[in-house]
């Protein structure tokens, strides 16, 4: 299988700042996201009406400091939203 992985990483002089609202607490743990993506049908950007998802993996643990996300093919009947 072939795709994409691409790593973001908190710029050098934001990782010494903090947030002290309590609804920041599990953001400011993020250091690292990787997100990730089988290569996609070309033909798939032609169906105007199909997005993609994103799934975020380890049920939104953060390990490390690090996020991992996977962009994917919405399923069948899967709500999106933004």
């Amino acid at each position: 299988l072939t795709g994409t992985r691409t790593t973001y990483t908190k710029y050098g002089p934001l990782l010494g700042k903090s947030c002290d609202k309590p609804g920041f607490v599990k953001a400011m743990e993020v250091k690292t996201i990787i997100v990730s993506s089988l290569k996609l049908d070309p033909k798939y950007w032609q169906k105007a009406t199909q997005r993609q998802c994103c799934e975020i993996m380890d049920g939104g643990s953060i390990t490390d400091g690090t996020m991992r996300i996977r962009v994917r093919k919405c399923r069948p009947k899967e709500t999106m939203a933004v």
